[in-house]
């Protein structure tokens, strides 16, 4: 059960809360609507909505029966394998050095945020017999996305072909306890428009219960033969993949402040470095593409880099600064700062004491805020000590390390004896190098036994160190669940509008 019903007063309540970004008669409409509901039919909210609302008033009335709900969950879904701590007692300490988990409760275990493979997380997994011919995951694919609502699927014409798993794949799953076994690409040709886009499916296998399942990962790639460059199956830097994010920008066609129709991107310089006809830089995805690994590697879901952008976008215009936002960005050649990383954080709260944004003290990242300004953002100054003692892996397997102008990717994984290591993972392959990935001990990505070893490597010999960690994101797995819900839809928004996937 991941959903709630709440009585008329709580109802009243998280009506009332879930708007408080409307004006008060707008908020007092929606909360007298939630008490008729509740009281002549039933009032029932998602606990993925709920516990977000939750996370911003936490002494709220409704806050009780989400709890408790929340609390049911936790204890009914205790045993699914999809997000296992390392010993079967106590999270382990968060890095190579002694550290405490944060203070806050973990997310349940198989949480509607969760990495969760179930049966019933209809809109991504199917649960199957054995090994699976083409026009079965055809036909698996279809009623998966039936599920996720976009019907229009059902009338598109696919086609499937077996392709070679990459090493991403086996480094995300195994890490949740699942062997990737074999993948599909799905080719989804619009019934209407005929706008094309691809997915993968990957076939896996449950290392504790031998269950196997078909799951919907998405795809890193903007074009539709799904090739990638680097090798891995990573989502280091393409042009392909730039070009066609800063094709979407420069068309997307917004209100202004006075309701007019104005493409805030039209005269944009995406990123730095030589541009392309369409004003692309060859040096722009690198901050964009660490992300789209860290949702790979903490929810098990691949996003294009237009998906990323166009989800930012959405997160704007919902803003009432979004014209000024946009001016902002476009002057700064759309760069993934710690602005850019504030919105995209938009409804996942930082829990009391274990902050989501940290800067190192007396680094470029201080220097650059104001006190005010870093409150405002919600982002900690503390030293690399605090950062190594307080993060933990276990409630954030994934990290961002920024230097200026550079943006690192620190993911853990669990290796084949049971233990773990931590990779750094560097998008900056300009060159376009083809086995820039191919290995863990390469230039793309280095894997070494302790987060410390990892940071000071970053910090120390990547390009742009300067010997500080400027920025540090460690989003929650659950919060980057939570993120891939909604971006899951903001791709089928673009699928079934033809504008790219």
């Amino acid at each position: 059960m991941n959903s709630v019903e709440l009585g008329a007063l709580n109802a009243m309540s998280y009506c009332w809360n879930k708007h408080d970004d409307s004006f008060i008669l707008a908020r007092a409409v929606k909360a007298i609507a939630g008490v008729v509901k509740a009281t002549f039919t039933k009032y029932t909210v998602s606990l993925i909505e709920a516990e977000a609302v939750m996370t911003r008033h936490p002494n709220a009335w409704f806050a009780k029966p989400v709890i408790r709900a929340l609390t049911e969950y936790r204890v009914y879904h205790a045993e699914d394998t999809s997000r296992q701590s390392a010993t079967a007692s106590s999270p382990p300490p968060s890095s190579a050095t002694a550290g405490s988990p944060p203070p806050s409760p973990q997310p349940p275990v198989n949480s509607p945020f969760s990495f969760s493979l179930k049966e019933t997380d209809t809109a991504r997994v199917r649960f199957i017999d054995g090994f699976q011919t083409t026009a079965d995951v055809k036909d698996a694919y279809k009623e998966m996305r039936a599920a996720a609502g976009d019907s229009w699927v059902a009338n598109a014409r696919l086609t499937c072909k077996q392709v070679t798993k990459d090493a991403v794949d086996d480094i995300a799953f195994n890490t949740k306890n699942h062997y990737a076994i074999s993948k599909f690409m799905v080719t989804i040709t619009h019934p209407d428009h005929r706008g094309e886009s691809i997915e993968e499916v990957l076939h896996v296998m449950d290392k504790r219960t031998g269950q196997h399942k078909l799951v919907r990962i998405g795809s890193f790639f903007d074009v539709a033969d799904g090739s990638t460059v680097g090798g891995g199956g990573f989502p280091g830097y393409s042009k392909a993949s730039s070009t066609r994010a800063g094709l979407y920008l420069k068309n997307l066609k917004v209100k202004d402040q006075d309701g007019n129709d104005y493409c805030p991107y039209a005269q944009t310089k995406f990123g730095l470095g030589e541009y392309d006809s369409n004003n692309v830089g060859n040096m722009w995805s690198c901050g964009f593409d660490v992300l789209r690994l860290q949702l790979y590697q903490a929810t098990g879901y691949k996003f294009s880099f237009q998906v990323l952008v166009a989800y930012l976008e959405e997160i704007i215009s919902a803003r009432g600064d979004a014209q000024e936002l946009r001016r902002s960005l476009s002057n700064g050649h759309y760069p993934m700062s710690i602005y850019v990383m504030h919105l995209l954080l938009t409804g996942i709260a930082s829990s009391s004491g274990y902050s989501n944004l940290l800067v190192e003290e007396r680094s470029t990242g201080e220097s650059r805020l104001s006190p005010d300004e870093r409150e405002g953002l919600g982002i900690k100054t503390c030293t690399r000590q605090h950062i190594l003692d307080t993060t933990n892996w276990d409630y954030s397997s994934t990290a961002m390390i920024c230097q200026p102008l550079y943006s690192f990717g620190i993911y853990r994984s669990k290796k084949s004896d049971g233990t773990f290591e931590y990779t750094v993972y560097d998008p900056h392959n300009f060159e376009g190098s083809p086995d820039f990935y191919a290995s863990c001990k390469g230039q793309g990505r280095r894997s070494f036994a302790s987060a410390q070893e990892a940071i000071d490597h970053v910090t120390g010999s990547k390009g742009g160190c300067n010997g500080k960690i400027d920025l540090f994101f460690r989003g929650p797995d659950a919060g980057l669940c939570f993120m891939r819900d909604r971006m899951m839809k903001t791709k089928g928004r673009l699928e079934s509008e033809g504008k790219g996937f």
